[in-house]
């Protein structure tokens, strides 16, 4: 376990350990390569929810699909929470555990390393795409 209940407050919202309880899943299934079987209902319905700014998107199945089923949503989702303003009190809010899963994504370096992915795959469709038009139109002679 990487948080314990003394790295946050004690508030009133989630209480100490519910917020370490929260970090933590949320961080695991950063970990897991955003794994659907990792997506619990701790992460979820524990915090990410409501933190940056997010909606519920309906349901864990709807904010999952919004955001985790393709690296290009995966990468735009890291990039939005390395670059959400953090709101709220720490007796009010999930602003702590916000602040530490922000800061693991942007020293993680899995936003450097989604944004070459994406690119690398779609260099490989976009090549893929030249070779059957050359050969449609060119022919081999």
């Amino acid at each position: 376990m990487r948080f314990t209940a003394s790295d946050f407050a004690d508030g009133s919202y989630g209480g100490a350990a519910g917020k370490a309880k929260t970090a933590n899943a949320i961080i695991r299934f950063i970990e897991s390569g955003f794994a659907r079987a990792k997506f619990t209902r701790q992460a979820y319905s524990g915090g990410l929810m409501y933190m940056f700014s997010h909606i519920a998107h309906y349901d864990i199945h709807g904010f999952f699909s919004t955001w985790f089923e393709d690296d290009r949503n995966i990468l735009e989702w890291l990039e939005y929470v390395a670059r959400s303003p953090i709101y709220g009190d720490n007796d009010c809010t999930l602003a702590e555990v916000e602040r530490v899963v922000q800061k693991y994504v942007r020293e993680s370096g899995l936003i450097e390393t989604y944004r070459q992915h994406v690119a690398d795959v779609q260099e490989a469709r976009e090549r893929g795409q030249l070779a059957a038009l050359k050969a449609k139109y060119e022919g081999s002679n």
